[in-house]
């Protein structure tokens, strides 16, 4: 969108602040002021619209000094844009590398499941084993006893 500088509001506007300056620069107030500067009303990169600008919007400026606040804000605007890149892709290296985190938790976390149910089948596997070798053990014993425990426990 492009200002219109020759809209009658903003005229008006802009002879108001050159006027309540006295008709010098309020910036160095050595020169007199020929042109306005928009120092309110500028919000997420757009000026309010011609016909909302008033002049408490406006700063009367010569030019040299018009030049110099127009550079300034240009230059905040560009920095500022330069910080929100800067912190997007701080923002963007961080995201990846939790997701890496998060990726390399699942693979452990899967890892450690299956640890966990190798762990408990050699358990059960040793408990089995063990079952076996007293029960073997109990049946030896029985044997060099010569007892039948069957006939005893149906008595």
């Amino acid at each position: 969108m492009i200002y219109d500088y020759n809209h009658p509001a903003y005229k008006e506007a802009r002879r108001l602040a050159i006027s309540r300056s006295g008709g010098w620069c309020q910036f160095c107030g050595l020169t007199k002021a020929e042109e306005a500067h928009h120092w309110r009303g500028y919000k997420a990169g757009h000026y309010k619209t011609e016909a909302e600008t008033t002049s408490d919007d406006l700063i009367a400026l010569c030019r040299g000094c018009h030049k110099i606040a127009t550079t300034i804000r240009e230059g905040y605007k560009r920095a500022r844009t330069d910080k929100l890149i800067e912190y997007e892709n701080l923002l963007r290296r961080q995201d990846k590398e939790l997701k890496e985190r998060q990726e390399r938790l699942r693979r452990i976390e899967t890892e450690l499941i299956q640890r966990e149910e190798y762990i408990e089948e050699e358990i059960e596997s040793a408990i089995e084993e063990r079952k076996s070798e007293e029960w073997e053990e109990i049946e030896e014993v029985k044997r060099e006893l010569g007892i039948d425990f069957n006939s005893i426990m149906s008595r």
